[in-house]
């Protein structure tokens, strides 16, 4: 074997590793599952991106990296942080999931190092693109450059976040083991120098400090990526436990209904996270086998405890 097959295989291999370029976004989606309505205006720091970056280098091995938010586009460094992201060797392509509004600001160095746009389109959005739907420009720059377009619609939202704490520990149990954000989707998020298994959990604290309720995750939800010098094992342990993160307790992860997309005016937005939740298992779905494999683990407990 080579040394660099080698080195290779000493990674630990995941679909994806995420960056939020941006907390904040231009749209306001409601049920949105990083909170971004509710964030502050924050700024992926570049440098910052360049620290984690090569504290996975030789560690960890992704398909690609997403570069996501909030919105990407409203980072005035875009393009720098993409050709960082191009050059890393800690994953073989480079994708941007974008809302679209802003792409019209996308410059060469932009369309020359990203392999992946994904646009989400959302129903009443306009772009500047030209064309029927107004993204035509972009797609000619797509296939210009040899840039995978990418247009999911996004009719719908699954429910996720919650603003009350999930008391029962089968529901958290079963919402956590269930969850593709952690294996399926690709979702693993770094963020202000953590290691994250999903996009939701970095928002967390934030998210509940605005609601006057101080719920503490950050350490126990994720892996510190600098000046570890176990980085490795304590990462390849966090991504194997089977117990769920603090996060868990107040998200739905795949398992939250479908609700028809909308825009929240600024009040909304407001409401939506001083809201009470109401009744949970209205809002959450499992298959009959899986609602009867909980009720007997519910039991189970009582009668343990």
């Amino acid at each position: 074997m080579s040394g660099m097959a080698s080195r290779m295989s000493d990674r630990i291999n995941v679909i994806a590793v995420t960056w939020n370029m941006t907390d904040h976004c231009n749209l306001t989606c409601a049920n949105c599952n990083h909170a971004s309505p509710l964030m502050s205006r924050n700024f992926l720091d570049v440098e910052q991106f360049e620290r984690d970056v090569a504290a996975l280098d030789g560690v960890l091995h992704a398909e690609e990296i997403k570069l996501l938010g909030g919105e990407p586009m409203l980072h005035p460094k875009v393009s720098d942080v993409i050709k960082i992201a191009k050059a890393s060797k800690i994953a073989d392509k480079v994708r941007i999931i974008s809302n679209g509004v802003l792409l019209h600001r996308a410059d060469e160095d932009f369309w020359k190092n990203v392999d992946i746009l994904e646009i989400s389109v959302y129903p009443g959005v306009k772009y500047k693109g030209g064309g029927e739907d107004g993204l035509e420009a972009y797609r000619q720059k797509a296939k210009e450059y040899g840039v995978h377009f990418y247009l999911p619609p996004r009719w719908d939202f699954k429910r996720t976040l919650l603003n009350n704490r999930i008391e029962d520990p089968v529901l958290v149990d079963a919402i956590y083991r269930n969850c593709g954000q952690i294996s399926k989707w690709g979702c693993h998020t770094v963020q202000d120098g953590r290691y994250y298994k999903c996009g939701p959990a970095p928002y967390l604290e934030p998210r509940m400090a605005m609601r006057g309720e101080p719920v503490k995750n950050k350490e126990a939800d994720s892996v510190d990526l600098h000046d570890n010098p176990n980085l490795r094992q304590e990462l390849e342990a966090y991504l194997k436990s089977e117990k769920p993160l603090i996060a868990c307790e107040y998200c739905l992860g795949e398992n939250g209904v479908m609700v028809e997309h909308k825009m929240l005016r600024k009040q909304e937005i407001i409401d939506e996270n001083l809201a009470n939740d109401g009744d949970i298992q209205k809002q959450v779905y499992f298959p009959p086998a899986q609602r009867v494999q909980m009720m007997v683990k519910r039991k189970l407990l009582r009668v343990l405890s």
